[in-house]
């Protein structure tokens, strides 16, 4: 049962991935992505796409990543979303099962995968997504069973954190974005486990840093854009944050025993 619910809810997340990928391009580019009968088409030639040509992953593996009509490459992206929307989602139902808090998590998926792949490739958050994104964390943090002030409490710290390094540094360390994904963080996680996602945050983002310095790719001194590490941290706290908490603490107490 629990198998068939994956596949069922991995299927809805490519199609949730295909309406993302129309998000992550025209958001950044102030293009509506929310218009009733228009059509997608192919951001090279303008040629409005055929349904034969929306299949999600099947397509792109079809048309061998090539548009039918100006032969011109799709970009990996798509297929990419849809296929990391899809995996989240069963992931998801696997977590959760089959009650509110999967709905919670999908919601929350849906807008952290544009708000990950918009500020890798633009670096920058849309006002548009996060400040959204904030009120459905407050929503979801308020429902799902944290005391009435947890929510405000942690975006009120994480916005805190994020403002306090981008005032210090006038904007070198953060952006502006990052602060609003910090309110979103401690809105959704309360003031108890935004910690967790910081640390978590960090980590992945060190060592992320680590790899593309030795790897050449990036020089000392270079700026990433730090939001999609601040989400991922933030999806993994969300799903796993209790039992990552439990293992630390086990841990530490376990180390301190032996002296």
């Amino acid at each position: 049962m629990q198998a068939t619910l994956i596949i069922v809810f991995a299927l809805l997340g490519t199609s949730i991935g295909s309406f993302l990928n129309v998000v992550i391009y025209r958001l950044p580019r102030r293009k509506p992505f929310w218009r009733w009968g228009e059509r997608s088409y192919c951001p090279n030639c303008k040629k409005t796409l055929e349904p034969r040509d929306l299949v999600p992953i099947l397509s792109f593996v079809v048309l061998r990543g090539k548009c039918r009509h100006c032969k011109k490459r799709i970009s990996w992206q798509y297929i990419l979303v849809e296929s990391l929307t899809a995996a989240l989602f069963g992931i998801s139902v696997g977590v959760f099962g089959l009650s509110l808090e999967l709905l919670y998590a999908l919601v929350i998926i849906s807008f952290a995968i544009p708000l990950v792949i918009i500020d890798a490739r633009h670096k920058v958050i849309p006002d548009a997504l996060s400040i959204p994104f904030i009120v459905v964390c407050l929503v979801i943090g308020e429902l799902s069973g944290l005391a009435w002030y947890e929510p405000l409490a942690g975006a009120a710290i994480g916005a805190a954190f994020f403002w306090l390094q981008w005032f210090l540094s006038k904007g070198r360390w953060v952006g502006s974005g990052d602060i609003r994904v910090g309110a979103a963080m401690g809105a959704l996680l309360g003031w108890k486990y935004i910690f967790a996602a910081l640390i978590v945050s960090y980590l992945l983002g060190t060592l992320y840093s680590v790899v593309v310095l030795l790897a050449k790719k990036k020089k000392l001194g270079s700026t990433i854009a730090f939001g999609p590490f601040l989400v991922v941290g933030l999806l993994i706290v969300y799903f796993w944050g209790h039992d990552i908490v439990n293992w630390y603490f086990n841990a530490y107490w376990l180390f301190d025993k032996g002296y």
